[in-house]
């Protein structure tokens, strides 16, 4: 016999359904005001500026697979989610860590927001590593 709080979580619902939400909202949304916000200043950029830029919509292009791999229950969604958590930490840390991309953020504040923004993708990352719904859906995938 089986009880209500044994039941599996099943579909992308909750705190699934938000990670996918800013993987397929947000994070496009942010690299293209970002983006369009350079525009201007482009010709007077170097090579690193435009390859960091490209290497930032690869690894949003890997969130939004990561995104719409769930939707379509898909077995390799919760793997390409961990590795564009991954991949967007490291990223983070570089730009926050490196002078090759503009920033406007103090330099006093830069290890309180590299400290923060790490934070927030260890947090998800042990989500994806831990959910019942991820596991539910990758034993339910196919």
């Amino acid at each position: 016999m089986s009880r209500i709080g044994d039941q599996q979580p099943a579909g992308v619902g909750g705190w699934l359904l938000l990670f996918c939400v800013i993987l397929l909202v947000w994070e496009p949304v942010s690299l293209a005001l970002l983006a369009s916000s350079y525009l201007g200043q482009a010709m007077f950029r170097d090579a690193a500026f435009f390859l960091i830029l490209a290497a930032r919509l690869i690894i949003v292009a890997i969130g939004v697979a990561a995104a719409l791999a769930f939707f379509n229950h898909r077995p390799f969604a919760a793997a390409l989610a961990k590795a564009a958590v991954l991949l967007s930490a490291g990223m983070a840390a570089f730009l926050l860590l490196t002078p090759y991309f503009p920033s406007n953020l103090a330099p006093d504040l830069k290890m309180p927001v590299l400290a923060a923004t790490l934070a927030w993708y260890a947090a998800w990352f042990v989500y994806l590593a831990r959910s019942k719904r991820v596991r539910a859906h990758a034993e339910n995938a196919g």
